[in-house]
């Protein structure tokens, strides 16, 4: 249970800060994301490469 509230917490954080588009904020969405993938790993012993993560925030990416 506390393994899931981290990953919904980081998610959620993430996804506030991907939300308001804010190109200064997106590496620390990028680290939430990344600390709830761990968290998720924990569970499904999977482990996720930052190419996931680059894929994801390849959509908010302003002026690019």
């Amino acid at each position: 249970r506390s393994i899931l509230e981290r990953t919904l917490e980081s998610t959620a954080g993430a996804y506030a800060l991907a939300k308001g588009q804010r190109e200064d904020l997106q590496p620390v969405a990028a680290s939430m994301l990344r600390a709830a993938l761990d968290e998720l790993g924990k569970l499904t012993g999977r482990s996720y490469h930052k190419e996931l993560l680059n894929n994801i925030f390849s959509r908010f990416c302003i002026g690019k």
